[in-house]
């Protein structure tokens, strides 16, 4: 047995499939099966494809009215167009063109020269400003790769611990920068003695963060309360580090960390490190 998409009334529907239709307009429409297209869709779909056809139509029935010529020569037609009408409306350049109307001509004349060296020169400033950007980065970049390169042999050469070698880093590109010379230099401003080379500032760094060694060069183990056996807890005061917490999550277990974190009053997750 074939179905309809429409049926007159409820009682023409097979028994069995009235709850597949669904009455529109005075008809019962097949409207139960996922995906059907009904006629009123095809018809929809078709109206639709015919306006879009006839759209392209004129538009490309219009552009062929210009023939070959391109958009740059397109823009001066109309800049010539404009000069036109303004001549048209002064009544042309006979004895009857007053100054202020032969100034509007040669005004325009000069526009519709100068029109297209304007656009080149839109053109090339958005193509300058992009290439500046990407120098801007690339030099930025170039600067940033460079001091991480010295303080990363640095820190291998002062034996800092490796997962303390992102925070040394870190520190180092805020306190660190490039003279004309590619020579990594002390900042001025940040609180760094002038001339300060970047091994000196790490040596000196050993005073105020002893977690970035191993527990004999570093201070050993003061201030490790809560921390696992050989290890400084990265959560107190004096040894905090972001790096050092993730580190000791994976080497020590969730569990052993969260209760080194609440042993100095911290938690995982925290921020900064406790008052």
């Amino acid at each position: 047995m074939e179905l309809e998409l429409v049926y007159e009334t409820k009682e023409d529907i097979p028994a069995g499939f009235d709850t597949l239709y669904t009455e529109r307009d005075g008809k019962w429409h097949l409207t139960g099966v996922k995906g059907l297209k009904t006629s009123g869709d095809v018809e929809r779909l078709q109206t639709a494809l015919t306006k879009e056809r006839n759209d392209h139509k004129k538009t490309k029935e219009t552009l062929q009215k210009f023939g070959s010529h391109d958009a740059e020569q397109l823009a001066t037609d109309l800049d010539e167009l404009e000069e036109l009408r303004a001549l048209k409306e002064s009544g042309g350049l006979g004895n009857g063109a007053s100054e202020e109307k032969i100034n509007t001509i040669v005004e325009q004349r000069i526009q519709r020269k100068l029109a297209p060296l304007q656009r080149e020169l839109e053109k090339t400033k958005t193509k300058l400003v992009e290439a500046q950007g990407q120098v801007t980065e690339l030099s930025t970049e170039k600067k940033r790769n460079k001091i991480g390169t010295v303080a990363s042999a640095v820190a291998r050469e002062l034996k800092v611990l490796d997962s303390a070698v992102d925070d040394v880093l870190l520190y180092a590109e805020r306190l660190f920068e490039l003279d004309d010379s590619g020579n990594v230099v002390a900042r001025d401003g940040v609180g760094l003695a002038p001339g300060m080379t970047p091994k000196e500032w790490l040596a000196d760094m050993q005073k105020t963060r002893p977690h970035w060694w191993p527990a004999s060069q570093g201070g050993g183990g003061r201030g490790d309360r809560g921390g696992a056996a050989g290890d400084p807890n990265p959560w107190t005061k004096e040894h905090w580090s972001l790096a050092a917490q993730g580190a000791y999550v994976q080497k020590h277990g969730e569990a052993k960390a969260r209760q080194a974190a609440e042993a100095v009053g911290s938690k995982l997750g925290a921020t900064k490190p406790p008052a």
